[in-house]
């Protein structure tokens, strides 16, 4: 009788605590507005529509000089789960580097340049910056600090708006799905079940 090798398929479904895309602050309602410290930080309108049609947005000055921080910090802790990415968009008035730092309290989960030392988005536009957070899986944080044009020494405004965790094999939070060849044969005509309880 012929033999064939079973094919299971392994269904990781969307769930809002583990590979769904989550966004944790956008601006728009006070249930997704952490609070804002440092550089008269606020929320205000977004300055340009393009690139990201949000209404609002944080906002804070860098002052003259280096190293000048918005600290964001959230009222609960925030889950990472299985997300391996933190995103965020930036509109900024000056050409600079940008550094992040992901804080449990006064402790430094991780911090990085984002995505790389190099990366510099251009003045004047909404930019999309992304942090590798794989070492955080499964923990919490509560507070983050964003440097922007680091390096450039002139005052800045910057906006910051959309930060998501998400996973990069699901930036969108659309299903994952994984094949793997199992050594399992079975006979034509038997039965296969599937288990996706873990979906």
């Amino acid at each position: 009788m012929r033999i064939y090798r079973c094919i299971l398929f392994y269904l990781f479904f969307t769930s809002f605590h583990s590979i769904q895309a989550q966004v944790i602050a956008d601006f728009e309602t006070p249930a997704l507005t952490p609070a804002l410290s440092q550089g008269g930080a606020e929320v205000r309108a977004n300055p340009d529509k393009t690139g990201n049609p949000s209404n609002y947005a944080a906002y804070y000055q860098k002052a003259s000089g280096n190293w000048n921080a918005l600290y964001i910090t959230f009222a609960n802790d925030q889950s990472v789960g299985t997300n391996d990415r933190l995103t965020f968009k930036m509109y900024n008035s000056t050409v600079g580097r940008v550094y992040v730092k992901v804080d449990d309290g006064s402790t430094v989960l991780l911090e990085s340049w984002t995505p790389e030392y190099n990366f510099q988005p251009a003045a004047g536009v909404w930019t999309q910056c992304s942090l590798d957070i794989t070492k955080l899986k499964g923990q919490t944080f509560n507070k983050l600090e964003i440097n922007a044009s680091v390096d450039n020494t002139a005052v800045a405004n910057v906006y910051l708006d959309d930060f998501k965790l998400s996973n990069s094999l699901s930036p969108n939070g659309e299903p994952i799905l994984v094949l793997s060849v199992s050594s399992t044969q079975i006979t034509a005509g038997q039965s296969v079940h599937f288990d996706a309880s873990a979906s």
